[in-house]
Parts: C-alpha cells; sequence; structure tokens
C-alpha cells in the first residue's frame, strides 16, 4: 500500500544513497548534496532541507545518534545534541545542529 508520494528537490538532481530512518525521521540524501528529512507517518512532512555544499554517493550511518554522510571529500557528522562529532578542525553549524568534516 503506498501511503503518499513526493518529487524532492524539484527532480533535479539525482539519488545514489538510500534512505535512511533514525528516531522520527526518514533521511534522503540526493547526490548534489542536499538533506531531506522527512517526518516518519502516513502523511508527507518535510522537516528541514540541509545543504552539505559537495557530492554525496554513499548511504548514510547511524551510530549512537549521529548521522553520518560521506560526501565527496569529507566525512560529516551530524547530531542533534547541541555537540559536534570532532573528525578534524573544521566544525560548523548546520541549520541548528552540528557537524565536523575531515
Amino acid at each position: 500500500e503506498r501511503l503518499y508520494q513526493q518529487r524532492l528537490g524539484g527532480g533535479m538532481s539525482g539519488f545514489s544513497s538510500s534512505p535512511v530512518a533514525a528516531g522520527d525521521h526518514l533521511y534522503i540524501t540526493n547526490e548534489d548534496g542536499r538533506t531531506f528529512v522527512i517526518a516518519l507517518g502516513r502523511e508527507y512532512k518535510l522537516i528541514r532541507e540541509n545543504e552539505l555544499g559537495e557530492q554525496v554517493m554513499a548511504t548514510p550511518a547511524v551510530s549512537d545518534g549521529t548521522l553520518y554522510i560521506r560526501g565527496r571529500g569529507h566525512l560529516f557528522a551530524i547530531s542533534d545534541t547541541g555537540r559536534a562529532v570532532r573528525m578534524n578542525t573544521l566544525s560548523v553549524p548546520w541549520n541548528g545542529v552540528c557537524v565536523s568534516g575531515t
């Protein structure tokens, strides 16, 4: 049974990675590095779109409350706990959560 169908990002970029569910959200990242955060449920509800700024082809991983996304040149660790998971010296805010990259 299909609950809903929705085009993400205007159909301008492809998706090579698989969606990942964590908590109450579904994370879907396109090849341009834009992550769509969707509420899990029977109706479509886009929570947020976030831009990583580089190509993403790999499926994100979730561990201990942190979302890891491998970009073309960086590994991003994204957490909603307000703390950055430091992977090198780069640490920048990402729409209310912390991001670190290598």
